[in-house]
């Protein structure tokens, strides 16, 4: 257990805003200088914020509201069903992290895959998108691509840091676009969860720290509830509009040895309902698991069991088998355990 301190010496975590969207244009100078604030935040914080590659904020918030205000049926009628792909409609206490209930709804999503293409592993595969809103399914598609795009350009910016070769860690990630996950999460004030979780702890997303290469966050103008662990104390990251914060993940962290830091966090309710847009990037399907050297990685919890796993539960396997039994450690339908 993390020690909490008494007092609270900070409120608000405060980041530096980046801006990428003419970073591979910008003169050396500039280049310099936002690889030279990056990496300051990336090991003090894990986090950073970022003005990206194009993203429409607006057309992304309003298809996703709009998503949330339909109706349960046909929520419903996209439900997710496999729970190693997280494909569709995700409802209120249907995952956690932790034995605590995760006041939320969700709406999950990918690459947009060929239906008369292959599949290749079980990450991939058809997004469920509803019927009648083509202006969803297209803002969020594009949405999917932008994330993509500014997250493969900060494997740039993160191998300079790490005085590699600047395609170096892209190498690690050549179809991770294909098996990648975007994820619209409806937070919602406690009251609102069901009478059937009376007795159980709330929250709106238990605490860890992400898995893969990097996490990049869209969240809604004035609406915040996104904490991190720093310093022995919870505090507020507030995500500046017009922003992604970018969030290290684990597996960034464990073959940068250690220099990048993956920061613990999660979400609180601040008593608002409220959207927010999360992209996890991954690495390769087939990509290698770094050896553990913490345990303080989600990546090598038992999500379900809260256990750490052992280092011969992970031999053998690749990033992306692994993810998928994490992914069905988090699935609860409707239940703890």
């Amino acid at each position: 257990m993390l020690p909490f301190r008494n007092k609270s010496f900070f409120s608000i975590l405060k980041l530096p805003i980046l801006d990428i969207s003419s970073f591979q244009s910008s003169p050396q100078t500039l280049r310099n200088e936002i690889s030279s604030q990056i990496a300051e935040a990336s090991k003090t914080h894990g986090f950073f914020l970022v003005k990206p590659i194009s993203f429409q904020f607006s057309a992304f918030f309003q298809s996703s509201n709009d998503f949330f205000s339909q109706s349960k049926d046909l929520k419903l009628s996209i439900k997710n069903k496999t729970q190693g792909l997280t494909r569709g409609y995700i409802g209120m206490g249907e995952e956690s992290g932790s034995d605590q209930y995760e006041v939320k709804e969700a709406f999950s999503y990918g690459f947009n895959w060929p239906q008369e293409k292959p599949i290749e592993n079980p990450l991939q595969g058809p997004n469920q998108f509803p019927e009648n809103q083509p202006f969803f399914k297209e803002t969020l598609s594009q949405a999917y691509d932008s994330m993509c795009s500014n997250a493969f350009l900060l494997t740039e910016i993160f191998s300079i840091i790490l005085g590699l070769k600047s395609d170096y860690l892209q190498g690690f990630c050549k179809k991770g676009h294909t098996i990648s996950l975007m994820r619209i999460f409806h937070y919602f004030p406690y009251e609102k969860a069901p009478i059937s979780a009376n007795n159980m702890k709330k929250i709106g997303s238990s605490e860890h720290t992400d898995w893969g290469f990097l996490t990049l966050i869209a969240e809604e103008p004035g609406k915040s509830g996104l904490q991190a662990f720093y310093q022995g104390e919870w505090i507020d990251v507030e995500i500046a509009e017009g922003t992604f914060l970018v969030n290290c993940g684990d597996y960034l962290s464990l073959i940068s040895d250690g220099k990048i830091k993956s920061p613990l966090h999660r979400v609180i309710s601040k008593g608002k309902e409220r959207v927010s847009g999360v992209f996890f990037y991954y690495p390769d399907f087939e990509a290698k698991i770094p050896k553990v050297q913490s345990q303080e990685y989600s990546l090598f919890k038992e999500q379900k069991l809260g256990r750490n796993v052992k280092e011969e539960e992970i031999e053998g396997k690749s990033f992306g088998e692994y993810i998928v039994e994490k992914w069905k450690q988090v699935a609860r339908d409707g239940k703890m355990y």
